[in-house]
């Protein structure tokens, strides 16, 4: 059986390179909007170990609550007097009541499902992890590290506002950490 050799037309050739042409200033735009509307940053310490590793690089973005409200769970960037550039997640918001309570925390009443932690890092140094039951005002977020033993985090400065929170993180690069 013989093989049949397709001719390719002037007009699929074209075809292709408009495709190409396409797909190449789609990638520019995605480019130019991920570094125009996103700031970098780098991880500088444990205290969200496991999650962000020390000297992951991250992609933080600062217009991530311009039209919504932060959520439980986003990591985010707290931008507040001496407290600059620090990595935290967000575990109560505003009008909830936090506290601890047997190793663990608990949110208006109930226990806080929380499985990006490992345990060795929830059920050690009882003394860091305790602290007093938090009622949140509004606009107000109880914000926590990862690796609550070696967090500085709401337990100590208390909570945030909503204008002290800088941007969300929404890309982490832990392969490229020390």
């Amino acid at each position: 059986m013989e093989k049949v050799k397709k001719k390719v037309s002037f007009f699929e050739v074209l075809g292709m390179m408009v495709l190409g042409f396409f797909v190449f200033i789609f990638l520019l735009f995605l480019l130019f909007f991920m570094f125009t509307f996103a700031f970098p940053g780098r991880a500088n310490g444990i205290s969200m170990t496991p999650t962000i590793k020390n000297g992951a690089f991250m992609r933080i973005n600062m217009n991530a609550y311009t039209n919504k409200s932060p959520e439980r769970g986003d990591i985010i960037s707290i931008d507040s007097g001496e407290h600059k550039n620090l990595i935290k997640r967000i575990i109560a918001l505003p009008g909830e009541t936090i506290e601890w309570r047997d190793y663990e925390i608990w949110i208006d009443n109930q226990k806080l499902n929380e499985p990006y932690m490992f345990d060795k890092f929830t059920h050690t140094y009882k003394q860091t992890n305790q602290f007093d039951s938090v009622t949140l005002k509004e606009n107000e977020y109880f914000v926590m590290g990862d690796n609550r033993s070696y967090s500085t985090d709401s337990r100590y400065f208390g909570p945030i506002k909503k204008d002290n929170i800088s941007g969300k993180v929404y890309c982490i690069f832990n392969f490229l950490s020390k």
